[in-house]
């Protein structure tokens, strides 16, 4: 697969759009620029360039593609930044429910004041670290 700036660099190296098909009798050309106004005389792509299309489904595609990729490249662009923005919310959520998790496991321990022997009073006090810990790294 091509990477976005490939795609991009394709994009701006074509010739500008938007681009049509026009019907020759025989064939499909892909043509551009503004509407012939002889009816008769498109603009063809630079020479060279193959613009004879059997398929009017095929070169509407190929002409449509000119201003489709170019918008399809934005929505992208516009999908990975809200990408990178939810990431980094989800990041910090899960940071504060650690530590929200932490404070109230530290809250139940200060509140007891019992001594309800060494193991489960010091699985409390571990349990809180583990959560502080976590909210760290998150």
């Amino acid at each position: 697969m091509r990477s976005i700036n490939e795609i991009r660099a394709s994009v701006e190296a074509a010739t500008a759009g938007p681009w049509r098909t026009y019907d020759r009798g025989v064939g499909w050309y892909i043509t551009y620029g503004p509407e012939p106004t002889d009816g008769w005389s498109p603009r063809r792509l630079p020479a060279g360039d193959r613009t004879d299309i059997g398929l009017e489904a095929d070169a509407e595609f190929i002409a449509n593609a000119r201003t489709d990729v170019p918008d399809l490249l934005e929505l992208v662009e516009c999908l990975a930044a809200d990408n990178e923005r939810l990431t980094a919310e989800r990041a910090a959520v899960r940071k504060a429910t650690a530590l929200a998790i932490a404070e109230q496991i530290e809250a139940v321990a200060d509140m007891t004041h019992l001594d309800i022997g060494g193991d489960k009073d010091e699985a409390i006090r571990v349990g809180a670290r583990v959560a502080r810990d976590y909210a760290e790294k998150a």
